[in-house]
């Protein structure tokens, strides 16, 4: 049962943009009829109504396929607050909907009420667009800039499908390129690259890693839970600012090793 419902939910991509569309297209076309009144004016409410009852029906399957895919186990940190919120806004967006729809099919109410509840639902429902968007690639989805750093593992700026995992001997120096790197690589560029930098964090420079993001430098040499790198990383997985925020937990003994390299100073070569 668990990998159905699993599969169910990696259909929700798919089946969540049509009910988006015929939502929005009848919320229109009702909206159109109300303020152009006149003999095609019924001939569009009609229309509207028939969409926004498929857009409905369509709306409560992607809602269902997008309970199974929240569950998937793959949002943590800032993208599954991101993905509980998408989930509050969809569930209005589709009881407006089924109050348009009601209102309008029962005649429990006049043309315009259902028409706002349907405009209600098409407002919302885009807002639900958007935070699906932040919980997929960030808050900064919207920016486009440019791409100025070599791909890295998994060759198209994903992390491989399976890292090795890095260890370190105990009481063995830890070397940046050797131990660090390869972490940063497959853990972190995803989002704290030269395309993406949620919280306004680049991780792929040396210049960027010390200037920080929004929450000050990333690291403070020798002083690991001073560090905004390593505490996130040691966050409770569902806190909203655990990261990887995508993309499996980093083990232990790869945090393990970050907060032994902080401490010993956080060297990371110049040209790096």
């Amino acid at each position: 049962m668990d990998t159905l419902w699993i599969l169910i939910g990696r259909f929700h991509p798919v089946l969540v943009h049509f009910p988006i569309a015929l939502l929005t297209v009848g919320a229109g076309l009702r909206a159109w009829a109300t303020v152009r009144p006149g003999d095609a004016a019924e001939r569009h409410r009609a229309a509207g109504s028939t969409l926004m009852l498929l857009g409905l029906a369509g709306a409560v399957v992607a809602c269902v396929a997008g309970f199974a895919y929240a569950d998937d186990g793959q949002f943590r940190g800032e993208a599954l607050a991101a993905v509980l919120r998408h989930r509050n806004a969809a569930l209005i967006a589709t009881g407006a909907g089924l109050l348009a729809v009601l209102v309008d099919r029962l005649k429990l109410g006049p043309a315009p009420a259902a028409t706002a509840l349907a405009l209600v639902a098409a407002g919302v429902t885009g807002y639900a667009g958007h935070l699906g968007g932040v919980s997929v690639y960030g808050p900064d989805h919207y920016t486009v800039g440019p791409r100025d750093t070599a791909p890295v593992a998994g060759g198209d700026g994903q992390p491989a499908e399976v890292a090795p995992v890095v260890t370190v001997a105990p009481g063995q120096r830890i070397d940046f390129m050797r131990d660090v790197q390869p972490i940063l690589d497959t853990r972190c560029y995803r989002c704290h690259d030269g395309r993406k930098r949620k919280g306004g964090l680049r991780l792929d420079k040396k210049k960027y890693f010390l200037e920080g993001g929004d929450g000050g430098p990333a690291v403070v040499a020798g002083k690991p839970m001073a560090s905004k790198l390593f505490q996130m990383v040691n966050l409770p997985i569902d806190h909203e600012d655990y990261m990887p925020a995508k993309g499996d937990p980093i083990p232990q003994p790869e945090i393990d090793v970050l907060g032994r390299w902080i401490e010993q100073g956080a060297v990371w070569p110049d040209d790096a």
